[in-house]
């Protein structure tokens, strides 16, 4: 499927992550956002607003929530 072009050690290695990402949980991928307070204390201190700060962090949270998703329905079908 989407391995299959790849060397077996790349594909080997590539399978252990993706089973890695389904056995874990999903609570947390909620606990992303947590990760992006780090982001935004390092954007803040860059002179970045708070509001563009917050637009920032969400963007990238959508992004995490779409990535988990694609990820979830390729490896549920």
């Amino acid at each position: 499927m989407m391995l299959e072009p790849l060397d077996e050690t790349t594909r080997d290695t590539l399978q252990t992550a993706f089973n890695a990402l389904i056995q874990t949980p999903s609570w947390h991928f909620v606990l992303s956002p947590v990760d992006l307070d780090g982001v935004a204390v390092l954007t803040a201190k860059n002179g970045f607003s708070l509001i563009d700060v917050e637009v920032f962090v969400g963007i990238i949270a959508i992004c995490i929530i779409l990535i988990a998703r694609n990820v979830w329905k390729k490896e549920t079908k």
